[in-house]
C-alpha cells in the first residue's frame, strides 16, 4: 500500500522541477501508442523491453557493423562509406590531421622545430608555420617562393610507414613546383653551432 505524501502539494505540477509528466509516444516497432517519460537517454522510441529487442535487430541497430552509409569528407570533400553508428567526418587520418591542424592552434613546438625557427629568425629569413599545401601537406616552414622546410623527428619519421608517406608527399610537391627539403632532428642537434648562429 502506498503511503500518503509527505508534501503532496509539491508532488506532480506542484513540483518545481516538473517536466511536463509523461508524453504520448508510438512505438516504432508495434505501433502501439504509449506514455512515458522523454529524457536524454530515453527516447520513447520503444514500449517495451521486447519491442526495444526486436526494433534493434540487424541494420536497425545503431551498432549493427555491416550498416554502412555514404558521407562526405569535411576536409577534402570526397564521399566514403562509414558505419552509420560512427560519427566519422573524415575519410582518411591525413585529411583528420590537415583539417586540426588548419583549425586549431597549435599548443607547443617541437625542440627541433623551435630550434629551425630561431635560426630562420636569425637569418633574417621570412617564413610562415604550418602552412597547408592544397590537401597534401602542412609544412613545418614555408619560404617563398616554394622551399617547403620540415623539422622531422626521428622516431616517427624513420618508421617504414612515414617514409614511404613522406616520400609520396614530396614527389607531389615536386610536380607542382615546390622544393621540399627535411632535416632529421639528430642531424639539427648535431649541428647546433650552426643552426644557433644563423647564416
Amino acid at each position: 500500500m502506498q503511503k500518503d505524501k509527505k508534501y503532496p502539494e509539491y508532488s506532480g505540477k506542484g513540483n518545481a522541477n516538473w517536466k511536463g509528466g509523461k508524453t504520448e509516444c508510438q512505438c516504432e516497432f508495434c505501433g502501439k501508442t504509449f506514455y512515458t517519460y522523454i529524457n536524454k537517454t530515453h527516447k520513447g522510441r520503444f514500449c517495451s523491453k521486447e519491442c526495444r529487442g526486436k526494433g534493434y535487430k540487424g541494420e536497425n541497430n545503431p551498432c549493427y557493423r555491416n550498416a554502412k552509409i555514404i558521407k562526405k569528407c569535411k576536409w577534402c570533400g570526397e564521399n566514403f562509406e562509414s558505419y552509420k553508428y560512427r560519427n566519422a567526418k573524415f575519410c582518411s587520418m591525413r585529411c583528420t590531421t590537415m583539417f586540426t591542424l588548419k583549425h586549431k592552434v597549435k599548443q607547443k613546438d617541437t625542440d627541433i622545430e623551435i630550434i629551425i625557427e630561431n635560426w630562420l629568425k636569425k637569418s633574417g629569413i621570412n617564413y610562415v608555420k604550418q602552412k597547408p599545401i592544397e590537401n597534401i601537406t602542412v609544412v613545418d616552414f614555408f619560404i617563398e617562393p616554394d622551399w617547403c622546410l620540415y623539422a622531422d623527428g626521428d622516431y616517427w619519421h624513420d618508421k617504414p610507414e612515414r617514409k614511404a608517406k613522406d616520400k609520396i608527399i614530396d614527389q607531389k610537391l615536386r610536380n607542382m613546383g615546390y622544393f621540399p627539403q627535411r632535416i632529421k632532428g639528430s642531424n639539427i642537434k648535431k649541428n647546433l653551432e650552426f643552426f644557433n648562429n644563423g647564416i
